[in-house]
């Protein structure tokens, strides 16, 4: 795929026998997915994780945590993020009786080429045979609003400012235009004749 796909296993496991009512032969989950960012954004994603826990009702859920860079040259003011998780042949996994994405919203400001680290949000877990079958995660950006008070939307144009490291890219080398070649007329001879 593209450089993007995170080749390096996201694995979290879960243990529900720490749930309150759980018995001693509840089987451990775990969490095998790799991760991929969506397309581009004015915040690029720049790593995801996903843990599964017990909350404080004794429920399971999955957490997922992700970093993300400003890549524009304008503050963010808020975002709203989509984890999708597909299976080895590409089908969905339901999260909450439905295949749709989990989607978060975070806010904040965003600071242009600053790096934001593990904004987190959590989930009911799915059904262990949804979780069995989760192999790619993938994480894009919905939507950004900027402090001016402008929006971006996914698959609109915007200007980056900045690397996806946060650095400043060079400009682009001036370019010097090739002198064009002027085509100059064959001459055609004809042969001599012979004496």
């Amino acid at each position: 795929m593209t450089a993007a796909l995170r080749s390096a296993a996201v694995i979290a496991s879960l243990a529900l026998a720490l749930a309150p009512a759980a018995s001693a032969d509840t089987p451990l989950a775990v969490f095998s997915a790799s991760w991929q960012r969506g397309g581009p954004a004015p915040l690029v994603v720049t790593d995801s994780s996903l843990a599964g826990a017990i909350d404080t009702n004794g429920r399971p859920i999955v957490r997922v945590c992700v970093s993300f860079r400003n890549v524009t040259a304008q503050p963010i003011t808020s975002t709203i993020v989509d984890a999708t998780f597909r299976d080895g042949a590409g089908g969905p996994v339901v999260f909450d009786g439905n295949a749709a994405a989990l989607t978060q919203r975070f806010g904040g400001k965003f600071a242009p080429g600053a790096l934001v680290e593990h904004e987190c949000f959590a989930r009911t877990m799915p059904e262990p045979d949804q979780v069995r079958r989760m192999r790619t995660e993938t994480v894009s950006i919905r939507s950004v609003t900027f402090a001016d008070g402008s929006a971006w939307q996914s698959g609109a144009p915007f200007t980056r400012a900045y690397a996806d490291d946060g650095s400043v890219p060079s400009p682009a080398p001036a370019v010097t235009p090739t002198p064009q070649r002027t085509a100059r007329p064959y001459l055609l001879s004809r042969p001599t004749p012979s004496p």
